[in-house]
């Protein structure tokens, strides 16, 4: 469903944050596993972080939003229950489904991030959260653990042989 401001809004059933807690890093620093991206379109959002200083530390929630009618792989980025952004396209595209499986599994899942001053371009100011996410091999471990990569296989499995072979190609490119 959109809002009147064209912002994705969640239906009341698409996410019921889960009660276990898988946290993907827990901290910051350069022998961190993973790297660093900006949180997407937080101009577009109520303003969730007045008060706070730069460069302090805050944990975020990954959620997915499979109903999103704009990308239905989009992972929308969460503080305190409340949505900030979104992950960047590319990164919501392999991750979409690693936080799906999860979610179902029980898990919300949490990273932790620094939040940094920007100026935009209308000349607003706004803490901009720098989230650290992990490696692909780590993503890929967590997808592993709930069974994801199982149940690819034997999707794909089901496939007659030229059907798989050409799902193979495409995704190769």
């Amino acid at each position: 469903m959109v809002g009147i401001d064209g912002v994705h809004v969640r239906a009341a059933d698409e996410y019921i944050k889960p009660a276990k807690v898988l946290v993907l890093v827990d901290r910051l620093g350069p022998q961190v596993e993973g790297f660093a991206k900006a949180v997407r379109g937080v101009p577009y959002h109520r303003n969730r972080f007045q008060g706070r200083k730069d460069g302090e530390h805050v944990w975020l929630d990954l959620v997915p939003e499979p109903r999103n009618v704009y990308d239905s792989h989009a992972v929308a980025v969460d503080f305190e229950g409340n949505r900030i952004g979104y992950l960047p396209a590319d990164q919501a595209d392999s991750s979409h489904d690693i936080v799906r499986v999860a979610n179902k599994n029980g898990y919300v899942v949490r990273t932790t991030a620094t939040l940094s001053g920007y100026e935009f371009e209308t000349g607003q100011i706004r803490f901009v959260p720098r989230m650290v996410l992990p490696t692909y091999e780590r993503f890929r471990e967590i997808g592993a653990r709930f069974g994801l990569r199982d149940e690819v296989v034997r999707l794909v499995g089901a496939f007659d042989e030229d059907t798989r072979w050409r799902v193979i190609r495409e995704r190769d490119g």
